[in-house]
């Protein structure tokens, strides 16, 4: 028998503002987004934000979401200095608010496939602190569009977030890398035509 064809694509951007709604981000805001199960790693940011301030280190974390872990967690991140919860959905062009006034979007997943939320992030032109788990390491480059750390790990995660938050070279950097990734590979017509290529060929 004939073996079977795979073709593997992409997932492209989302969320991507039009020209008027791009803004400057505010400095050193931190965001993490989605819906917060507990695969989502929540409570490994709220162990790495408690370090972040032990530190003293500078910035804010705007958790913009919902979810039974957000619902178990909320009052201690509440407690915490300069962090803020916006919980419940968030519309599409709120939601692009959000992103845009990241400095810095954290995915601090204990698992995961593939993420919309790096997608989201990328279409606004944000760099990324992620955990390297599934298909995150398909898109965030360490050091290019984001930083890879150990999953399941909340002082890798906050050595991370500091060296982004100290470093504006490295966040620009990296931001750059984060539109340079929007722009190619996770291109939704870049990946279209390859879809046709991965067709025509099976046919």
């Amino acid at each position: 028998a004939k073996a079977a064809s795979i073709a593997e694509t992409g997932h492209g951007v989302l969320l991507v503002p039009l020209p008027d709604l791009k803004r400057q981000p505010i400095a050193r805001r931190i965001i993490c987004f989605g819906r917060m199960e507990v695969y989502k790693g929540l409570e490994v940011l709220l162990f790495a934000t408690e370090l972040l301030v032990a530190r003293g280190v500078d910035f804010s974390l705007h958790v913009v979401g919902w979810g039974p872990e957000l619902d178990r967690l909320r009052a201690r991140f509440e407690s915490l200095p300069g962090v803020t919860i916006q919980a419940g959905f968030c519309a599409p062009l709120a939601a692009i608010e959000e992103f845009q006034e990241a400095s810095v979007v954290v995915l601090p997943y204990i698992e995961c496939s593939q993420s919309g939320v790096v997608s989201a992030a990328f279409g606004n032109g944000r760099p990324v602190v992620a955990s390297r788990v599934g298909g995150l390491i398909d898109v965030v480059k360490d050091g290019a569009n984001g930083l890879l750390v150990k999953p399941n790990d909340p002082r890798a995660l906050a050595d991370a977030l500091e060296a982004v938050l100290k470093s504006p070279l490295l966040l620009e950097k990296m931001r750059y890398g984060a539109e340079e990734t929007a722009r190619t590979l996770m291109n939704w017509n870049q990946i279209a035509t390859e879809l046709i290529g991965h067709y025509r060929q099976i046919c």
